[in-house]
């Protein structure tokens, strides 16, 4: 990374450098496998529920990557939520109905519209009046921007009660486990909410020590952490820990949250498959567009090329569910229109795009 050297009299006291809004480059990483995972879980799962993959190929790796890609993404909103209130609730606020209940509530429009006119092609029926139901019943996989919303206003909340992370963390894990087995008048948001809250509020808290970590612990030990975890966290989902032993859920989601840190690390050091980490950058526009990018695939492959092979549409379909909704973004990006993804306050000339 360059520095900037500012030469000045000495009869004039030296000039600030601005403030540097760098990304952290072991977030970016992170980022970017987890987004890929959520793509590939997607991809299998409505494969599966249309009779393409069978379970023998589908019922492991779908329990291995939902036991811990989005407490991973819900840990990464957590490391930035404090910095992000900084200059005060009101412009905190603005910046998540711009960035994330924008986005939340367009591309559940547009999805909808894209259901009912393929109604016909879809593992599910659409349902008519969903659009009246977006306040308090997320679409389909938006689930995620709507609980990371409401989290994020519960976070500020209780900032603003001046209650310390160790305590909000204390909370999140009394509210994880009354979640385990919730009553059956508990409404879905408050469910998603007590479920993954602890997942941010581990962020929260340990938002400066793993940033330190990431910069300063030893590739091998790093290494070393990653292949424990992620085999200690393959046992526990072969062994089915999360539904034998409700309370206990959060072992393997932890075990590979440690597992994607350590790895997104080493890379973050290494500097080494840049490409994952610019996955990381687009996260959210991968995440809002790739559910429509992995219908299409599965159709054209299907009703136009009359393919069979289930091995095909899975790769087939994973690849266009990361690489259709990166496209998309470079034309919005090099077009001048971010409107697909956030409001932005005041448009800002165009930075430059590309991928390694």
């Amino acid at each position: 990374m360059s520095q900037t050297v500012i030469l000045t009299s000495p009869a004039l006291p030296p000039t600030p450098a601005p403030p540097t809004t760098a990304r952290v480059a072991w977030v970016d990483y992170l980022k970017g496998i987890t987004i890929f995972l959520v793509v590939a879980g997607h991809g299998i799962g409505g494969l599966h529920t249309a009779g393409i993959v069978p379970d023998a190929a589908f019922n492991y790796p779908y329990r291995w990557i939902y036991a811990f890609h989005m407490p991973g993404f819900f840990l990464a909103a957590g490391l930035f939520a404090s910095r992000s209130l900084r200059h005060g609730f009101a412009e905190f606020l603005d910046g998540k109905l711009r960035g994330i209940a924008y986005p939340y509530l367009l591309w559940s429009v547009i999805q909808w519209a894209s259901h009912m006119v393929m109604a016909s092609h879809t593992n599910t029926p659409p349902d008519r009046f969903q659009l009246l139901k977006l306040f308090y019943v997320a679409p389909m996989n938006f689930w995620f921007l709507y609980t990371l919303f409401a989290i994020l206003m519960v976070y500020a909340l209780f900032t603003h009660l001046r209650i310390g992370p160790p305590v909000f963390l204390l909370i999140a894990v009394a509210l994880h486990l009354g979640s385990s087995t919730p009553p059956d008048w508990f409404w879905g948001l408050g469910l998603a909410v007590a479920s993954n809250l602890l997942y941010f509020a581990i962020g929260v808290v340990l938002s400066d020590k793993l940033n330190s970590l990431a910069a300063t612990a030893s590739v091998s030990l790093l290494l070393a952490l990653a292949t424990a975890c992620f085999t200690l966290m393959s046992v526990a989902v072969y062994c089915d820990v999360s539904h034998r032993f409700p309370f206990a859920r959060a072992v393997p989601a932890l075990l590979g949250i440690t597992a994607l840190f350590s790895i997104s690390a080493v890379l973050a050091v290494r500097r080494k498959l840049i490409g994952i980490s610019s996955l990381g950058v687009l996260s959210m526009e991968i995440y809002v567009a790739h559910g429509l990018a992995l219908v299409f695939t599965r159709v054209a492959l299907s009703r136009i090329l009359g393919i069979r092979s289930w091995p095909v549409y899975v790769i087939a379909g994973i690849s266009m569910g990361v690489l259709a909704p990166v496209a998309l973004a470079w034309v919005c990006n090099k077009t001048g229109f971010p409107y697909l993804y956030r409001l932005p306050r005041k448009l800002k000339p165009t930075a430059p795009f590309a991928l390694p």
